[in-house]
């Protein structure tokens, strides 16, 4: 035969790599992006707070009450704020499908943010991977299970230390 069936294996793990890392970065940016349900903007005025009391904290749902294309809305938030004076002015951010559904704050949650960088990271470290790839060479994801090994706890530690990289795949011995 005129070609190395080895070589072709490696492309083929390779290009599995590079998709699997571009669809990690495509969900990412996906997820980021998808947050535009909220793309509409007007201001509204807060007429009134609903407050609801635990045992650690206090939740405040303002009532709002804002104009879009004519119709007048008044609803309270299903999300918890900060407390806002009654009368007082707020940016509210509503679904253009559903002018009842709305926000106040559109800043994105911590634990978006890290899952979407978390997505992003592992994307770009799989891309790598899929573009150094080499079967005679530890690999980078051996190098980052060794890493995650250090830092988890017990049993998980224990695991990941037993794992080996085969190409494109994580199997346990």
């Amino acid at each position: 035969m005129w070609y190395n069936t080895r070589k072709k294996g490696d492309i083929m793990k390779k290009l599995i790599l590079i998709v699997i890392g571009l669809f990690l970065i495509a969900l990412a940016t996906f997820l980021f992006l998808n947050d535009n349900k909220y793309s509409g903007k007007t201001t509204g005025i807060v007429v009134s707070t609903t407050e609801e009391k635990t045992d650690k904290s206090m939740y405040y749902y303002p009532i709002v009450k804002y104009k879009v294309n004519g119709k007048v809305v008044e609803k309270q938030s299903k999300k918890a704020t900060k407390l806002y004076k009654d009368g007082t002015k707020v940016t509210v951010y509503y679904d253009k499908k559903d002018i009842y559904e709305f926000t106040l704050d559109k800043t994105p949650k911590l634990k978006e943010i890290i899952v979407g960088l978390g997505l992003m990271f592992f994307g770009i470290v799989f891309i790598i991977e899929g573009l150094i790839f080499d079967e005679k060479k530890d690999s980078l994801i051996d190098s980052i299970l060794g890493l995650l090994s250090f830092f988890c706890p017990g049993p998980v530690s224990t695991r990941l230390r037993r794992w080996q990289y085969t190409g494109f795949m994580v199997v346990s011995s």
